[in-house]
């Protein structure tokens, strides 16, 4: 990944600490925004998850979302999984959960690999929930940038406005409701939407490749059909939210009967203010960004990992 970094200036509260009247109401005021805080702190301790929306909240308990990160990172093409393929042996691999109610401060679950699309700058992982502790999910997992050449590829791309498209090796609008016919893929020209969505040209062409020539949308598809009542959530961290997020839009709008939600971290931008009106009206509070930063060693600076 990459970090960038900006500067500015930290509100202070200056107080003449000759006027001793102006100190007293500074101290009280620094009193009663301690006070608020702790009693936020309060709140926040008894229930953690009160704001954040469904299906959200139980998939943070039940530990999916720390799944889901960890396949996308740990298992993914840049690290343990290059070597991991379905069918073998170390296709069950071994996601450690925190969890405090056994007294060991973790446990272990099982998710299964069945399918992998794509290669090197742009992979995606399909696996099956541990079914022992009836975890009914598909995590689409997708990789994070591979190589630093991609940093100036992504930067450099820019937006395409692509009024056709060949994902499936077929001529179709792009980004337009229901453009294919559901587990077919055959492309359906009897809706009048068509929806043209700039994206990522980067972003477009592994898309492009992955779910035609690579076989993510024919894998995918035996998935969801195999495993009807099983939730899908894509995931991924950097270039891999970027695809997460791209792929969980496009595959909803392809088959909207299907359970997606997306949680990414530190995603870049793929779209314009188009693409975003169109994830929030087609997947709405499903669609879960993280974006995480540090403090930076320079005072009033933070780092923002990508």
């Amino acid at each position: 990944g990459s970090s960038s970094r900006f500067a500015g200036r930290l509100p202070s509260d200056a107080v003449d600490v000759g006027a001793r009247p102006c100190v007293h109401r500074g101290v009280a005021r620094a009193s009663e925004r301690a006070m608020s805080e702790e009693e936020a702190s309060e709140e926040f301790e008894d229930e953690p998850l009160a704001n954040v929306p469904e299906p959200w909240p139980g998939l943070l308990r039940d530990g999916q979302v720390l799944t889901a990160l960890i396949l996308s990172t740990s298992y993914s093409e840049k690290y343990k999984g290059r070597h991991i393929f379905p069918g073998q042996e170390d296709a069950k691999v071994e996601v450690r959960l925190p969890d405090g109610s056994d007294g060991s401060g973790n446990r272990s679950v099982w998710p299964v690999l069945l399918h992998r699309s794509g290669n090197k700058e742009a992979v995606a992982f399909i696996w099956l929930g541990d079914e022992s502790v009836d975890d009914r999910t598909l995590y689409v997992a997708f990789s994070p940038m591979r190589y630093r050449s991609q940093f100036f590829k992504i930067y450099c791309a820019g937006m395409q406005e692509c009024p056709e498209d060949d994902i499936l090796g077929q001529r179709v609008a792009t980004w337009s409701a229901g453009i294919f016919s559901g587990r077919s893929g055959r492309p359906n020209r009897t809706n009048g939407d068509g929806r043209v969505l700039p994206i990522s040209a980067y972003v477009h062409v592994k898309l492009k490749r992955m779910w035609g020539e690579q076989g993510l949308w024919k894998n995918l598809n035996e998935a969801v059909d195999k495993y009807p009542s099983h939730r899908i959530i894509f995931a991924g961290i950097s270039h891999g939210g970027s695809l997460a997020q791209a792929a969980a839009l496009q595959f909803r709008l392809c088959r909207q009967e299907a359970d997606v939600s997306v949680v990414t971290w530190n995603a870049y931008r793929w779209s314009n203010d188009s693409g975003r009106d169109l994830a929030n009206a087609t997947l709405g509070s499903r669609m879960l960004p993280f974006v995480l930063s540090r403090r930076g060693e320079i005072q009033a600076t933070r780092d923002w990992d990508s």
